[in-house]
């Protein structure tokens, strides 16, 4: 919940963030259930078969040593947590999974899926399903294969039905200090996952490409590149024009002493696509290119870290979306004492591009301490954050100032059965020349409950709040406020 301190002083309701877990055993049997917010777990490593954001739903699973049956039933048609969602439609989910029995070296799981669309005035509501196979197979540390394929089908209200299949087969591994991974994509120009509208790249359709990563270790220095290619418009029945991806990152990493480090990245990609007259757009023509260069050092109880970054834009379709970015930042992150740690963070950014955008110069500097004050069950994190702007082509200057505190409360009942998070904050902006508003305030508060109850039943995990982190402070004399989980009473931290 979000009270707001100035007229007309509303309270909103942020997001919704609960979940319940229930379990129970009788050999070979075992059943699990669940109710709250949150995807289905059988879809967890799914690309082609994920069910897209967190709904309010009840999963239920019963699993044997011949294999597992799990289901899954939305009751809230929204998306938790997600203000942006609101303007897009309202889903009804039912799913299920089959498990194969499992073996030592491989899984099998089969899933189904059926979407209740609801209409909106961007897009027309429909019925959808989908069917597929998620499996692996492990061949020892060297590799690991993990296959996907999924076929879907949605029937709108309004226009023609889609249908199409996707597969997706990746492998993995190490030999020796190298690390690799390499995948392969393919949907076709119909398919259609009515669960997850693009929130991955393998649920977009009428795309074939692939990508490959490598990480190697040498001594004490280390090497990563990754590459992707993707091409669009290209799928057997396609209507639309072609484009093409090509992209890849490559950075060494050394550490030149046991407290002192250094890095350098690259990045390229590049984007190319033919005009589509149907629809009024453009042929795409673009590059992007630049580079990261980054030093750290430990001192003590504080580390530092320095980086550089430079990203050049090149549009030869639309030279005015040409720009040039530069930034350059300095942190430093440390414990002063028992129970007080801080950050605090220095960034400049100038932005470069045509006549008409001109040049951009922005200043932020950052402040957050932190206190745990175990005997008092209590931690408090204020924040200090000041940011200026300047343009070339607007007159005058922008400047922000935020102030923010949280304090959070967390009694060791029960390890932490309650724990309560309060959070204000003051913001202000103010450009020369302009009449400027006073503060706006604004006040938040959260409440975690957290509870197990049942013999052999382990207790689930703290709650994490949506936007928040979480700390423990430290017990008995402990040197650090941040131990590790488990090892006392969790405070759900936010960093504000």
């Amino acid at each position: 919940m979000r009270r707001d301190l100035d007229p007309p002083e509303q309270t909103v309701q942020e997001s919704r963030n609960w979940l319940v877990d229930f379990g129970a055993t009788q050999s070979p049997w075992h059943e699990e259930a669940r109710v709250g917010y949150a995807p289905p777990r059988f879809l967890d490593g799914a690309e082609l078969l994920s069910a897209g954001l967190a709904r309010g739903a009840v999963e239920a699973r019963v699993s044997h040593s011949i294999g597992a049956v799990s289901y899954y039933h939305s009751f809230d048609a929204s998306t938790a947590g997600v203000r942006a969602s609101t303007f897009g439609s309202r889903q009804r989910v039912d799913a299920f999974a089959l498990d194969a029995p499992a073996g030592r070296s491989w899984s099998l799981r089969g899933i189904g899926m059926r979407v209740e669309t609801e209409p909106t005035q961007f897009q027309p509501g429909g019925l959808g399903q989908l069917f597929g196979l998620l499996g692996r197979w492990s061949i020892a540390p060297a590799a690991s294969v993990l296959f996907e394929g999924a076929h879907a089908d949605f029937d709108p209200e309004v226009g023609p039905s889609r249908e199409g299949w996707a597969f997706k087969l990746g492998v993995g591994g190490t030999a020796g200090t190298l690390l690799y991974s390499a995948t392969i994509r393919y949907t076709d120009a119909d398919f259609v996952n009515p669960a997850n509208p693009g929130f991955t790249p393998g649920a977009v359709a009428n795309r074939t490409g692939g990508d490959l990563s490598l990480m190697k270790s040498f001594g004490r220095s280390s090497a990563s590149l990754q590459y992707r290619h993707i091409v669009g418009g290209a799928t057997p029945g396609s209507s639309s024009t072609s484009s093409h991806e090509d992209g890849g990152t490559l950075s060494f990493q050394r550490a030149l002493s046991p407290t002192v480090s250094a890095g350098a990245s690259g990045n390229f990609v590049q984007d190319s696509g033919d005009a589509d007259p149907a629809l009024s757009l453009p042929s795409i023509d673009r590059r992007q290119y630049g580079g990261t260069l980054t030093a750290s050092e430990t001192s003590g109880r504080i580390s530092f870290s320095q980086s550089y970054a430079y990203q050049r834009v090149h549009d030869a379709v639309t030279p005015p979306a040409s720009a040039t970015v530069q930034t350059a930042t300095i942190s430093a992150v440390g414990t002063l004492f028992s129970g007080f740690n801080f950050s605090a963070f220095v960034s400049g950014t100038r932005s470069e591009g045509s006549a008409a955008v001109g040049r951009t110069d922005q200043l932020l500097v950052s402040i957050q301490p932190m206190l745990a004050v175990p005997s008092l069950w209590l931690a408090v994190q204020p924040r200090v954050s000041y940011s200026q702007s300047r343009s070339s082509v607007f007159p005058g200057r922008t400047h922000t100032e935020q102030y923010q505190a949280l304090v959070a409360v967390c009694p060791p009942w029960q390890r932490s059965l309650v724990s309560l998070q309060l959070s204000g904050d003051w913001n202000r902006s103010r450009t020369s020349g302009q009449p400027n508003p006073g503060f706006q305030s604004r006040l938040a508060a959260a409440l975690a409950i957290r509870w197990g109850a049942g013999q052999g039943v382990a207790a689930p995990p703290a709650t994490v709040l949506p936007g928040t982190a979480s700390f423990a402070p430290p017990q008995g004399g402990a040197a650090s406020p941040g131990k590790p989980a488990g090892a006392g009473p969790t405070i759900p931290g936010k960093p504000v």
